[in-house]
Order: structure tokens, then C-alpha cells, then sequence
């Protein structure tokens, strides 16, 4: 039987339920799995926060600034303002999504679980250096990296290659934007990008 790993705290559905574009959204979804007896069925691991050095191997030291601060401000330079405008616990919601991203990519590479699930992250739109489309940190990009790390399972085994499939109605630009070099850079690229379902023409 596979081993389902959760990736969940109360500190996470905190801080993600006070996103300015779907309030309360991550308290609402968290609250069914629990009253279906969903998590009971599952593996359930508390996200380890990502530390300035997690973020840094994606984001800009700049940028991982502006997020992290206590007090943030809008700023049209680091795409907070519009759609992703600043709030009071940002400082808190990008440590722990992008922990929860990099809990569940570790679960994976350790063998502690065989599926990852984090309903808090893909945050598919948040580029190196600013915020776009709902996005402030690139969750994703940064498990994405972390699995391409990972050592063979077996010794004299080629490290495995990893597919993205991204369900989302939207273009995942932003992983799309973070591979393309490595695409680019080799015939047999570690990360395959796979483009978005889009509906069916009429």
C-alpha cells in the first residue's frame, strides 16, 4: 500500500488563509479533508519553514528582503501591489508554503513517502525576483530544484528525471521561465515541463 504523505500545520492554514486573493480558502479546504476523515488516511508531516537560504537558491536576496519583512509595503519593483499586494502575514506565508513544497519533495526523495500532497502550494506564477498572478514565492521552482538534487536511489542508477504536469487553466509561466535553460542546455533535460490543459474549443 502506497504511503500518502500530508504536508500540514496550523500555522501554515493560518497564515495562507489570509491571502488577499482567496481568504479563508486554505481553512475551508483543510476543514473538509478533516470532516471526511481524509486525514486520517494519510501520513500528516508539519512543514519545516524554508529558511533565507532555501529561498535564495531560486529568489533574489532583494526580493526574499521585501517578502520577509515584519512590515511589508507595496511595491511595484518586486510586484507587490495589484494582484499581489502585500498583507500582514506574508513574512510568515512564504517561508512556510515554500517549507511545505520542499517537506513534501524531501518525503519523496527519503522514500517516506511515495506521494506528496500540499494543498497550500503551487504557486506556479512568482518569478526569481517579484510577485505575479497570486504568487509570492516560487514553491514549485524551489521543489522542483530539490528533487533535481536528489542522488540516486540506487548506487550505478541514473539519477530519475521529474515530469511537471500543471492542471491549472493558466499557463505555468513562471516554472515554464525558471527550466528553460536547462531545457535549452541538454537533449535529455532533468525536468520536463508540461504545458496546461486549456479547454477544448467549441
Amino acid at each position: 500500500m502506497r504511503t500518502v504523505a500530508y504536508i500540514v500545520s496550523p500555522e501554515l492554514i493560518a497564515a495562507s488563509s489570509q491571502l488577499p486573493s482567496n481568504k479563508n480558502r486554505s481553512s475551508t479546504v483543510h476543514s473538509l479533508i478533516h470532516a471526511f476523515g481524509l486525514s486520517k488516511r494519510v501520513k500528516v508531516l508539519r512543514p519545516t519553514p524554508a529558511s533565507h537560504k532555501d529561498l535564495a537558491v531560486y529568489h533574489t536576496r532583494d526580493y526574499i528582503d521585501a517578502v520577509l519583512s515584519p512590515s511589508p509595503a507595496p511595491n511595484d519593483h518586486f510586484g507587490l501591489d495589484s494582484d499581489c499586494p502585500p498583507f500582514p502575514l506574508l513574512h510568515a506565508y512564504v517561508p512556510l508554503v515554500a517549507g511545505a513544497a520542499l517537506t513534501a519533495a524531501h518525503a519523496l526523495v527519503a522514500g517516506t513517502a511515495d506521494i506528496a500532497i500540499c494543498w497550500d502550494g503551487g504557486r506556479h506564477h512568482a518569478q526569481k525576483n517579484e510577485a505575479a498572478g497570486y504568487c509570492y514565492v516560487a514553491d514549485c521552482v524551489l521543489a522542483l530544484m530539490a528533487l533535481k538534487r536528489a542522488p540516486p536511489r540506487c548506487p550505478g542508477l541514473h539519477k530519475p528525471r521529474t515530469m511537471y504536469i500543471d492542471l491549472d487553466l493558466h499557463f505555468s509561466d513562471a516554472v515554464s521561465h525558471a527550466f528553460a535553460s536547462c531545457a535549452s542546455a541538454s537533449k535529455v533535460p532533468q525536468i520536463l515541463v508540461s504545458r496546461t490543459l486549456r479547454p477544448l474549443p467549441r
